[in-house]
C-alpha cells in the first residue's frame, strides 16, 4: 500500500512537472500569431466592426491562452453605418479551447483586457476600462457571455463603475439578461435588448432600476444612436427623489452648501460648482416623464410630482413641471443650458394657495416665521449658475398676492399709534397685523425685489407706495399709510395739529417709511414729507379764502 502511494505521489509530481516544461518551453517553439487573423476574424463578426489585435503570444495553463499587446476596435463593418464610437485596449488575454486548436480553429473562451478606452471622434466617452468575461458559442452561432466591467464614465462626469453582465449575442441582436453594480455613487441594475450590433445602427431597450443616495427610481428607457443624431425616450417613477442630494453627487453644488435665503424662489441659480463638459460629438435628443410621489428640492417638500423632460443641444427642460406645494400648486418651466460655462437658466413658474409662512420656513430657515397666509406667486427670472455670484446675475419680473394673512411680530397700526401718540418718542409696540390683502408686481435685479404699486389692506390700516425686499430678507419701503376712522380719531386727540392729513372719508394719511427686515420691520414717519405737504395745504387753504373759490 505505501509502494502504491510513494509511485502514485512520484507520479504527479513528473506529471506536474511536465506541464510546467510543457507551459515554458512549448510557447517558444509554437507561432501563436498565425492564429491572429482568425481570432480577429471572430471578434469582428461578434462586434459587427473591424478589430484589430497587437501580436498574439501563447502561455499554457489551467488551458490555452493567447495574449495581445492590444487592441483596437474600429468604425462598423457596414458601409452604410455611420463613423460611431471606437475602441482600445491593452494586454488582452483570450482563452482557447485546446481541441479546436489541432484542427487549425480558434474558439475563444473568455476575454480580458486592461486600460481600455472609448472614443467619439476626440471625445472621451470611457477610461480606465477592465473587463473579464466569458465567452460560450452555441449551435447556430449563437454568443453567451458573462463578465465583469470596471472603469470610469467620463461622459458622466467621471462615475466609476462596476458592473456585472450576463448577455446573449444572436446574430444582429445583443439581450441584455442582466446589468447590474454601482455607478458613481449610486447602484443600478438593468435588463433590456440591443440590435444593430453589426451596422452600427444601434436601437436599444432597457427595464431599469436605480438607487442613488435616499432616492430610489424604477423606469424605461428607449434609445437610436445614429451617426448623426442619439434620439432618447424615457419614463421614471420614484417613491421619493431627493434633488439636492442628487446635485450634490453630480458636482453641481457642493455638499456642504446651504440653501440661501433666496435659494427657494431662484433655485437653479445656486448651483455654485457646476460642471460643464464640452459637448457631445454626436448630438442628443431626449424626451421623457418623471413622476415622483414625494421629493425635496432646496429645502422644499414636494408632493404628487410630474414634469415632462426633454433635452436639445444641452439644454434640459422641465415643462409643465406639476407638484403639490404645502397646500398649494406648482405649475410651470425651467430651463438650463449645461454646457455654457455660466449655466444660463430661465424659470417660469405659477404658485397658488400655498401656505406662505410653511413656504418661507422652508427655503429660508435662518429667519422666523413672519407673514402668514395663502399666497399665489407668479415668476419669470433669468440668470446665470455658473458664476461666482449666481444670485446677482437674477432678472426678471414677478407678482405676489397674499390673502386672510397677519404680519407676526410687526404691530404697523400699533407701531404708527405709538409715534403718534408720544411724538415718535416711544418704543414701538409688537404685536399683530391682521389683514385682508397684501399684494404687489416687482422686478429682480442686483439682489433684490423692486415694485411701485405695493398695497396692503388691513381693518385699522392701509398702506400703498413703492420700495425693495431685499433677498436677505431687508426692507427698504416708503409707503402712504392710510388709518382707520377709530385710530384717526386717536391719533388727533393727541396731535390735533394733523387734522389737515384727515380726507372726507374720515381716514388719516401719513408717509411712512418701513425699514429693517422681514422679521422686525421699523416704522418711520416721514417728517420731512409731512411738513412740505402741510405746507402746501395751507397755502391751499389761504387761497380759497382770498378769493372764495376752489383751486
Amino acid at each position: 500500500m505505501k509502494t502504491f502511494l510513494r509511485r502514485s505521489l512520484l507520479a504527479a509530481v513528473v506529471l506536474a512537472g511536465l506541464l510546467v516544461v510543457a507551459a515554458v518551453v512549448i510557447p517558444r517553439f509554437v507561432d501563436a500569431d498565425r492564429w491572429r487573423p482568425e481570432v480577429e476574424e471572430q471578434l469582428t463578426h461578434v462586434l459587427g466592426r473591424r478589430v484589430v489585435l497587437g501580436p498574439l503570444s501563447l502561455s499554457l495553463g489551467w488551458g490555452v491562452g493567447l495574449r495581445a499587446e492590444s487592441l483596437e476596435v474600429g468604425p462598423p463593418i457596414d458601409p452604410a453605418a455611420g463613423p460611431g464610437p471606437t475602441a482600445g485596449a491593452h494586454d488582452v488575454r483570450l482563452r482557447v479551447a485546446i481541441r479546436p486548436l489541432f484542427s487549425g480553429d480558434v474558439d475563444v473562451r473568455s476575454i480580458s483586457f486592461r486600460d481600455g478606452t472609448v472614443r467619439q471622434d476626440s471625445t472621451t466617452l470611457a477610461s480606465g476600462l477592465a473587463l473579464r468575461a466569458s465567452l460560450r458559442r452555441e449551435h447556430g452561432g449563437t454568443l453567451e457571455s458573462q463578465g465583469v466591467l470596471r472603469g470610469r464614465l467620463d461622459s458622466l462626469g467621471g462615475a466609476q463603475v462596476d458592473l456585472r453582465f450576463d448577455t446573449r449575442v444572436d446574430g444582429d441582436r445583443l439581450d441584455l439578461r442582466s446589468l447590474s453594480g454601482p455607478v458613481g455613487p449610486g447602484r443600478i441594475s438593468a435588463k433590456g435588448a440591443v440590435t444593430g450590433i453589426e451596422t452600427g445602427d444601434f436601437r436599444a431597450t432597457a427595464e431599469a432600476e436605480a438607487e442613488f443616495g435616499r432616492t430610489s427610481a424604477t423606469g424605461t428607457v428607449e434609445a437610436t444612436l445614429r451617426p448623426s443624431e442619439t434620439r432618447v425616450e424615457f419614463a421614471v417613477r420614484t417613491p421619493f427623489v431627493d434633488f439636492d442630494e442628487l446635485a450634490a453627487m453630480a458636482g453641481v453644488v457642493p455638499p456642504a452648501v446651504a440653501p440661501r435665503a433666496s435659494g427657494g424662489l431662484f433655485p437653479a441659480a445656486f448651483a455654485a460648482e457646476t460642471r460643464v463638459g464640452p459637448a457631445p460629438a454626436v448630438p442628443i435628443r431626449a424626451d421623457g416623464t418623471i413622476e415622483a410621489e414625494r421629493g425635496r428640492f432646496h429645502g422644499l417638500d414636494l408632493t404628487a410630482i410630474r414634469s415632462r423632460v426633454s433635452y436639445r443641444d444641452g439644454r434640459i427642460r422641465f415643462e409643465r413641471a406639476d407638484f403639490e406645494l404645502y397646500g398649494g400648486r406648482h405649475e410651470g418651466t425651467l430651463s438650463v443650458e449645461t454646457e455654457r460655462p455660466e449655466v444660463p437658466f430661465h424659470l417660469d413658474d405659477r404658485v397658488t394657495g400655498v401656505r406662505l409662512d410653511e413656504l418661507l420656513s422652508a427655503f429660508a430657515p435662518q429667519l422666523p416665521k413672519t407673514v402668514y397666509g395663502t399666497a399665489e406667486l407668479e415668476l419669470d427670472v433669468r440668470g446665470r449658475a455658473g458664476t461666482d455670484a449666481p444670485d446677482a446675475t437674477v432678472v426678471g419680473d414677478g407678482r405676489l398676492e397674499v390673502k386672510d394673512g397677519r404680519l407676526a411680530g410687526a404691530g404697523l397700526a400699533e407701531q404708527l399709534s405709538a409715534i403718534l401718540a408720544e411724538a415718535g418718542n416711544a418704543d414701538a409696540k409688537r404685536g399683530e397685523t391682521p389683514f385682508e390683502r397684501l399684494g404687489a408686481s416687482f422686478t429682480v435685479r442686483d439682489r433684490r425685489a423692486h415694485t411701485d404699486d405695493l398695497e396692503f389692506r388691513s381693518e385699522d390700516l392701509d398702506l400703498d407706495g413703492n420700495g425693495d425686499l431685499r433677498f436677505d430678507g431687508g426692507l427698504d419701503l416708503d409707503v402712504v399709510a392710510s388709518l382707520s376712522p377709530r385710530l384717526t380719531a386717536q391719533a388727533l386727540e393727541r396731535l390735533p395739529q394733523l387734522k389737515f392729513r384727515v380726507g372726507r372719508d374720515g381716514r388719516m394719511t401719513l408717509p411712512v417709511q418701513v425699514r429693517g427686515d422681514l422679521s422686525r420691520p421699523q416704522v418711520v414717519l416721514d417728517l420731512q414729507r409731512i411738513l412740505e405737504e402741510g405746507l402746501g395745504d395751507r397755502i391751499r387753504e389761504g387761497l380759497r379764502s382770498l378769493f372764495g373759490k376752489k383751486h
